[in-house]
């Protein structure tokens, strides 16, 4: 009895299982028997999945084109393609498989470039471009053409940018600025990395005559009795992307910065410290901004210094809201005193009329930065350029307290939890609020009753 019992149950089982495979040979993925992604699949590993293209993917809003001209060569063509990630599916997909953040990063990683080298295949081909002369964009789905006779295209291998395997938490801080050198003094011990994409390498150069290493020494820069600065986070991890050759805003290079951020495993802050060359509403932005916000990366931009004007709205900050209501982190900056600086922007955005230019404001005055000239120089900066590496700073340290609390939580209470300072002048409100991060880690422990950790910023 127990015998034929066996085989009825051996034979019910094998015949279901064929035929769940059978009915399911384009959603499941086995180890033995792993389904090839097609012209209308994506397949991800981590959900163990091939899922139809037109499940997760949308038409774009709106289509930008861009045509660089560099000195001393072709012009660089920007080519967008007409689908993009559907990200409120994803989100959905990944709350439904209860994936971690970094599992989501990894999941929006895999479909995000499934997607880009489908798309760029079939443009290849149907225009007859050589390869080796576009560069694919995964992050918003396009590419950059390049002429032949100017740039070749070859895959490159940045040093690697995983988390530490040490047992406390790993922060991971970019930058995308003009490029950062470590020739200093209190900078030589740091490790950061760095992406040029004008010359397809990872030197440490800074082409911005010392603006982004002066942002990034106030982050990283290791204390010594003799110096007066000292860094926020010395202990962090950083990767520099130099978007701006020069200092000068450039489109595709900045996007190019943000697709390397995108790929990584691992960024847990992006400090912006710059500002496009025009003001207006910058829609090209919105859905790079809102793809690295759904992997798990907080975009932290700078106001500008623009002071009262109403074309002081050069920043991407006026974009609609990243996730639930959660804004982009826009910082104004503020003297000694807490008094607003006359020079830093103020007043509504251009194409958001009831949100503020700034919505947090930091220390942007007589501040003591190192400069790349030499490996003792430093000088004396202001501007809400700097003032943005004190909010990024307090958001690691909110991210290193309160591991367990999602991001727009955090963002939510910095911003929330802030001295008032009233202004006295017009500039589209009364108050403006000044970073405090001790009431924000007091808010998140009284509401949420988060354990946390003595916090690195104080």
């Amino acid at each position: 009895m127990n015998n034929i019992f066996s085989r009825k149950s051996l034979f019910v089982i094998i015949t279901g299982s064929i035929f769940y495979l059978h009915s399911n040979y384009c959603f499941t993925v086995t180890n033995i028997n792993k389904p090839k992604p097609h012209a209308n699949t994506l397949c991800l590993d981590l959900l163990n999945q091939c899922l139809p293209k037109q499940s997760i993917t949308q038409n774009r809003k709106h289509t930008y084109k861009h045509i660089i001209k560099q000195s001393n060569s072709k012009p660089i063509t920007y080519h967008e393609f007409p689908l993009v990630i559907n990200l409120n599916q994803l989100k959905k997909i990944s709350q439904q498989y209860k994936l971690k953040p970094q599992q989501q990063r990894t999941l929006l990683q895999q479909a995000f470039s499934q997607l880009n080298e489908q798309s760029s295949q079939k443009y290849v081909q149907d225009n007859n471009i050589k390869s080796n002369t576009i560069k694919k964009i995964a992050i918003n789905n396009s590419i950059f053409i390049y002429s032949s006779n100017d740039h070749q295209i070859e895959e490159n291998k940045a040093p690697s940018t995983e988390a530490s395997s040490s047992e406390k938490p790993q922060i991971n801080i970019a930058l995308i600025d003009s490029g950062i050198s470590t020739q200093h003094e209190l900078l030589s011990s740091t490790k950061p990395i760095q992406y040029n994409p004008k010359d397809n390498n990872f030197s440490l150069t800074d082409s911005g005559l010392g603006h982004g290493t002066g942002i990034f020494s106030l982050l990283a820069a290791s204390p010594k009795k003799s110096s007066k600065l000292k860094g926020l986070l010395p202990n962090a991890h950083y990767l520099s992307c130099n978007g701006l050759p020069l200092g000068q805003y450039n489109f595709i290079y900045i996007l190019d910065c943000m697709n390397w951020i995108f790929l990584q495993t691992q960024v847990d802050i992006l400090i912006n410290a710059w500002l496009a060359s025009s003001p207006g509403c910058k829609r090209e932005w919105e859905y790079p901004l809102k793809a690295l916000w759904l992997a798990n990366t907080i975009p932290v931009f700078a106001a500008g210094n623009y002071g009262l004007e109403k074309t002081a709205d050069y920043s991407p900050i006026n974009l609609s809201p990243l996730a639930n209501n959660v804004p982009i982190i826009s910082v104004g900056a503020h003297n000694s005193e807490k008094k607003p600086l006359r020079s830093s922007s103020f007043g509504k955005t251009i194409c958001s009329p009831k949100t503020n230019i700034v919505n947090i404001m930091a220390p942007g005055k007589d501040l003591l930065v190192a400069t790349p000239f030499s490996y003792n120089s430093y000088q004396v900066a202001e501007g809400t350029s700097y003032a943005v590496a004190y909010v990024g700073a307090a958001l690691a340290n909110l991210k290193l307290t309160f591991p367990k609390l999602k991001n727009e939580l955090l963002v939510k209470s910095l911003l929330n939890n802030t001295d008032k300072i009233p202004l006295k002048y017009s500039a589209g409100y009364n108050t403006v609020g000044s970073l405090n991060l001790t009431k924000a880690i007091n808010d998140l422990k009284t509401t949420y009753h988060a354990q946390n950790s003595t916090p690195l910023l104080k």
